[in-house]
């Protein structure tokens, strides 16, 4: 049986919160809570996630969590489309 070192287990321990987020940032957006969604969707694309880039941009154009804007839905649009996101 193999052992973990100490000094990799804190990294074994905790796994890092982008998936978390993500997962919880749908979780509040399918229910409807689009400022909760959007408060934690928002860090990841500033991360440079392309995906919560598209859905930041999709909220500004549709006015879910945050006033629609449709030249800061274009500005993370592009930002997505520019990591290679295909649909922005």
């Amino acid at each position: 049986m193999k052992f973990c070192s100490p000094l990799l287990l804190p990294w074994v321990l905790f796994v890092p919160g982008s998936v978390q987020a993500a997962d919880k940032a749908m979780e509040a957006y399918t229910a409807g809570d689009y400022a909760r969604a959007y408060k934690l969707w928002r860090p990841l694309a500033d991360k440079g996630e392309r995906e919560a880039q598209f859905i930041i941009g999709s909220m500004y154009e549709h006015g879910q969590g945050v006033a629609v804007d449709l030249a800061k839905a274009s500005d993370w649009y592009r930002k997505a489309a520019s990591r290679g996101h295909e649909v922005a």
